[in-house]
């Protein structure tokens, strides 16, 4: 496994934000998002055949390659004087043994790098749709856990566990020294997109790290997400009462 970035990175004090796909895809999306609107550049990333999901991938009958592909991603941006180092994949390790060396090893070259502080993102499943999504957050360090709280986000309550990478590098990062923080957006999609939760962290982390980014885009995504979803409900409700109404034929 090897860490390649494509160039030499000059930052005062780097930040880093990771989201890789877990449930909702809200981590995922979230870290898509600031790298499309901060024009983040690409400038690294992680290789070994022993990380690529143990499937082929066909499209419209032909096979697309994972080998070529740059499975997982570091990318740079400016915002606000600050330097934001991002950190993204396709996919998660299929083995606990892929996900820890990944998370050893992007850990090891982000710190080399001269991060300070990390903050990855996950979901927190809910049993059924909120409206406005709740943000949680659990960390390394309660010092950065009471700067959390203190800009309006919630303690993950009770004893609590985060699986994957999202999680890992926390603790990776901690080893080196490097505070860090998991930002945990309700949802209760588990195997679809929910670009809702993804929204509220968005806007989350743009209070957090006091950058401006512009957050029209995922909000007009979150409310037609919102919009469709109602509409879903509505039908569904029709539906079982028209079934109620039929009932006398049975």
């Amino acid at each position: 496994m090897e860490v390649k970035f494509y160039g030499k990175i000059k930052a005062d004090e780097l930040i880093m934000v990771a989201g890789l796909p877990g449930m909702g895809y809200v981590a995922k999306q979230a870290v898509d998002y600031l790298i499309e609107e901060a024009k983040a550049s690409l400038i690294g990333e992680v290789t070994s055949p022993h990380l690529y999901p143990s499937l082929v991938v066909f499209n419209d009958g032909v096979m697309e390659s994972f080998l070529d592909k740059k499975f997982y991603r570091f990318y740079l941006a400016h915002a606000e004087e600050k330097d934001i180092l991002l950190f993204t994949g396709d996919a998660q390790p299929s083995s606990a043994e892929g996900q820890r060396m990944l998370a050893d090893k992007v850990a090891e070259a982000s710190a080399e790098l001269g991060v300070k502080k990390l903050f990855t993102m996950a979901a927190y499943p809910v049993p059924r749709h909120v409206e406005e999504p709740k943000i949680y957050a659990v960390a390394t360090h309660s010092s950065l856990l009471e700067e959390l709280v203190s800009k309006g986000v919630s303690v993950m309550p009770g004893r609590s566990s985060i699986s994957g990478m999202n999680g890992l590098l926390l603790e990776y990062m901690a080893q080196r020294g490097v505070k860090g923080a998991c930002l945990l957006s309700e949802t209760y999609i588990i195997d679809a997109p929910d670009i809702k939760a993804a929204a509220t962290l968005v806007k989350a982390l743009k209070e957090i790290l006091a950058i401006k980014i512009d957050t029209s885009r995922i909000e007009e995504l979150a409310k037609k997400f919102d919009e469709d979803l109602h509409r879903q409900y509505e039908q569904l409700k029709r539906a079982k009462e028209a079934e109620k109404g039929l009932g006398y034929i049975y």
